[in-house]
């Protein structure tokens, strides 16, 4: 197969030195992380390597492409990159979708150092999601962020005016807390104080540690961490955390390393958070809606029989179960389809009247493509029925009921016609 040069004349007719040797301490980009870092990565290489010339770049620079990205290259117009200004300009705006995900001004502010939150820890969690911001408000979301205590008014006095003056300050209080630290573990009690404070472990003590149980056996897979989405809706207040949050776990055992953002207690990670994944499985629907239960719609013959050979197909399959009492009940719409049979459709306009957007943007396309690059080979059946293996919360199967004229049915699975179904597909 052969391939379109997409360099100008002048860009291939380079005579290339023969002692040029291309650098290898380069990952090639395989269409996945931020363009522009691979961009920058790539001219500091080539820079550090005695090379600065035009045509060289743009030819050197297919060479650390990989998969959809070196699909992405091959496909360029014949004759289209003049400069490596404009390969770089095609790259990053082809794989924009890739770039690391900046966080708003207002999500920040949920980013709150916790009561017994050490400095270091604090500022290390912080850093993980402001890599790329702006220093002024990065410095600014910072001091927001700090509990009340000593520190934070000697920031509110001296007011650092750079995260660099800041962590000076900062740097000085960590050593004062590790410090404290340290001789808390140094002071040993006398034996008379052990013999005045040891006491036998309760009842309540001896139990086993609470544990719960997830709902589910696998769970849906964003495309961003779990922890963003819970801070997202609670800065929306689109839901409450549990007033009486972590109380299951002794906080003076627990793991200090790990902080769930969703019940603000320590030993767990929000992404890990048993509560917090049921939650974002759970159907959302206003609760001041009421149910609508459809009037059963007549059907042909020719479209009845088609919808009994759908229900019994997805019946055999475990999508769908035969229901006796319902609240919301949705009718079956008949589709034919070019390639000649029907296509079982259900209506869910009244459901979906009272499901809110779900306000998060879908990928982009050319994203989803490259995340699909590198497998040897791709199932049909998961494309062409995606929705379908991702389970309904069981308190929300029998709102996706469905009638025919054989009997009233709900999903097991996510079914399609539901609003947010392709943004929690994917």
């Amino acid at each position: 197969m052969t391939l379109d040069n997409p360099f100008s004349e002048e860009i291939t007719n380079f005579k290339m030195s023969k002692n040029f040797v291309l650098p290898n301490s380069l990952e090639p980009y395989k269409g996945i992380g931020d363009p522009q870092a691979h961009i920058k990565k790539f001219q500091s290489m080539m820079f550090f390597n005695g090379t600065n010339n035009e045509p060289i770049l743009c030819r050197s620079f297919p060479t650390y492409l990989d998969g959809a990205a070196l699909l992405w290259f091959s496909k360029l117009s014949a004759g289209s990159i003049s400069s490596f200004e404009d390969l770089a300009r095609y790259f990053i705006d082809y794989f924009a979708a890739s770039r690391i995900y900046v966080h708003r001004s207002d999500y920040l502010g949920t980013i709150k150092q916790g009561q017994h939150e050490s400095l270091k820890y604090y500022l290390t969690r912080f850093a993980e999601v402001t890599m790329d911001l702006d220093p002024k408000v990065h410095l600014h979301a910072l001091k927001t962020g700090l509990r009340p205590g000593k520190f934070r008014e000697t920031i509110a006095i001296t007011k650092p005016k750079s995260l660099e003056e800041f962590r000076e300050r900062a740097a000085g209080q960590m050593e004062i807390e590790e410090l404290q630290e340290a001789q808390k573990v140094d002071k040993q009690p006398t034996r008379r104080e052990e013999e005045k404070t040891f006491k036998p472990p309760s009842k309540k003590e001896q139990k086993k540690p609470f544990k719960l149980t997830p709902k589910f056996d696998t769970y849906t897979r964003f495309n961003t961490r779990r922890e963003n989405i819970i801070k997202e809706i609670l800065n929306a207040k689109i839901v409450k955390p549990p007033a009486r949050a972590g109380n299951y776990q002794d906080q003076r055992f627990v793991d200090r390393s790990k902080h769930c953002t969703f019940h603000q207690k320590y030993g767990h990670t929000t992404d890990k958070c048993v509560i917090a994944k049921d939650l974002l499985e759970k159907l959302a629907i206003d609760k001041t809606s009421r149910p609508v239960a459809q009037k059963k719609r007549n059907l042909g013959t020719e479209k009845m029989k088609a919808a009994l050979a759908e229900t019994k197909k997805l019946l055999n399959v475990g999508f769908i179960k035969e229901l006796r009492f319902t609240t919301w009940l949705s009718n079956v719409v008949m589709v034919w389809k070019n390639s000649g049979k029907w296509r079982m459709c259900v209506d869910f306009t009244n459901l979906n009247k009272a499901c809110p957007k779900d306000a998060y943007p879908l990928p982009c396309i050319d994203k989803l493509v490259d995340n699909a690059s590198g497998f040897k080979s791709l199932s049909f059946l998961d494309a062409y029925s995606g929705y379908n293996q991702i389970l309904m919360h069981p308190e929300d199967q029998n709102k996706t009921a469905l009638i025919t004229e054989h009997g009233n049915f709900c999903y097991k699975v996510m079914p399609f016609g539901l609003k947010n179904a392709g943004a929690t597909y994917q």
